[in-house]
């Protein structure tokens, strides 16, 4: 997904394919995001912090609602795998419901 993970900065690509003059170092191009949809990135900042870079377009409608709702279930879903990791516990199954919610079996 993260495809155009670069440290020099590259520019965004609108809905029609069309070069933006917004930037990011790491870009999550359209296709992941949806086909209505602009690039998506992530712009490291002076203090190497990521801001988020997404059109207004996108921060308005439900395409960036969407995206920022599966960023949050991917962070959450990476930070409970590394915590059962850490108490030892072994992960038996993760899925994905019909409804978006992500459930993880661990035993130990």
């Amino acid at each position: 997904m993260f495809e155009d993970y670069k440290t020099e900065e590259q520019n965004l690509h609108g809905y029609a394919g069309d070069r933006r003059e917004q930037t990011a170092n790491i870009i999550v191009r359209r296709r992941y995001v949806g086909t209505a949809a602009n690039d998506v990135g992530f712009k490291r900042k002076a203090n190497g912090k990521y801001e988020l870079v997404i059109s207004e377009y996108d921060r308005g409608g439900k395409t960036g609602v969407n995206f920022m709702h599966k960023m949050k279930q991917i962070y959450a879903k990476h930070k409970t795998l590394k915590q059962l990791k850490k108490m030892g516990k072994t992960v038996t199954s993760i899925k994905t419901m019909k409804d978006g919610r992500i459930k993880i079996k661990a035993l130990g």
